[in-house]
């Protein structure tokens, strides 16, 4: 497998634009890949067949987003081997923390034909098989949600944060419901802002959300995430809600606002 350089990824970003809501996030992340650094590999720099992405999680696991011909003849070898070296990058203590993600490699797929070929592949080194529910919002569902201030509780208050003084570019910032200065509930940007490579005005921001347990289950992510939302609708940006099928809370709380379902991708969760 080839690594490539920043002029080679960029060579290829016209021709991964996202047609289905997979291939989009795939070319979300390529974009991201571009824009930030990391690592991307294929098996032909002009006319790849695969095509990785590959970063490194503060959990200390090693995911990897692949997408491509999943008929290409050499997809087993070069798999193989690929992968041999991301479990290498693994340290001793990453492998004996055998807890959620640590010490495994996050196989990322983005056409459902991956899945019977790599399992196959990958038998005996699968430890986990998990499916990432991605949304895009329903603007007209959300306007229903407008009267979300008149909700917010005798007590608290609603602040938007600027997070982004160290990375100005970024534009990152987030909402917290505060009561008595504590932060109740924190909705924000989890990644950088992304775009696509089409894009004209609309970008795409992943959406992150965290409510201190003891005020769980109050309607206080909802009213905060509504002001997220609402802030992004008034200044170009997309919203993007993923979340996995074991966070039913998360699920329930994107239909809520109006987030919808448009694709499932599997990840396939590997260790040695």
């Amino acid at each position: 497998m080839i690594k490539l350089n920043k002029n080679q990824i960029e060579k290829l970003l016209p021709f991964y634009t996202g047609q289905t809501p997979l291939e989009l996030q795939f070319a979300l992340e390529l974009q991201y890949a571009y824009n930030n650094g990391a690592s991307v590999y294929t098996d032909d720099a002009g006319n790849p067949n695969m095509l990785l992405i590959v970063t490194v999680s503060p959990f200390g696991s090693v995911w990897v987003h692949l997408s491509g011909n999943v008929a290409y003849d050499k997809v087993d070898n070069d798999l193989n081997d690929f992968l041999s070296r991301q479990f290498a990058l693994l340290t001793e203590d990453d492998m004996r923390a055998h807890s959620g993600e640590k010490g495994a490699v996050c196989l990322h797929l983005y056409s459902p034909g991956w899945l019977p070929k790599l399992e196959k592949l990958f038998d005996g080194h699968i430890r986990d098989k998990w499916i990432r529910y991605n949304y895009r919002l329903n603007k007209e569902v959300f306007s229903r949600h407008s009267d979300w201030r008149e909700k917010i509780p005798d007590g608290f208050e609603m602040r938007y944060s600027d997070i982004s003084f160290w990375r100005p570019e970024s534009k990152k910032f987030d909402f917290s419901l505060v009561k008595d200065d504590e932060k109740i509930s924190s909705c924000g940007i989890i990644y950088f802002e992304k775009e696509s490579y089409n894009a004209k005005t609309e970008r795409v921001v992943e959406i992150g959300i965290e409510t201190k347990e003891e005020y769980r289950r109050k309607g206080f992510a909802f009213l905060t995430c509504s002001a997220f939302v609402e802030y992004c609708l008034l200044h170009d940006l997309e919203p993007n809600w993923g979340c996995y099928q074991f966070n039913p809370d998360s699920q329930a709380l994107a239909k809520k606002l109006g987030f919808e379902e448009i694709s499932q991708k599997n990840v396939l969760i590997l260790g040695k």
